[in-house]
């Protein structure tokens, strides 16, 4: 069960705008694709394999599931500087990277 209290003046924090901001949620699950089981269980293995590396370090693995204008990160460097880039959005805002 859950419980939702808005206790606010601010007519952008009202319920409608809570309601349209998650009107989309539906869409977007539906659009998840699924993933085989062995191949799920590659992909965390390979995350468990980058966890916790020392720099400098660059993720590998495809890009190709990201969704439009998601940011990753791109690198580390041996200063511990995060480095992200972004996958180029369908609305053709900046794709700048940035740190």
């Amino acid at each position: 069960m859950f419980s939702l209290r808005i206790t606010t003046t601010d007519d952008s924090l009202s319920l409608k705008a809570i309601k349209a901001a998650l009107a989309d949620v539906p869409a977007r699950l539906e659009s998840r694709r699924p993933v085989p089981a062995a191949h799920f269980t590659a992909i965390l293995a390979a995350k468990e394999e980058a966890y916790n590396q020392a720099p400098p370090y660059s993720p590998v693995g495809p890009l190709l599931g990201l969704a439009p204008g998601v940011y990753y990160l791109s690198s580390v460097d041996d200063k511990y500087r995060r480095y992200y880039a972004r996958i180029p959005p369908t609305d053709g805002t900046n794709t700048a990277s940035s740190q």
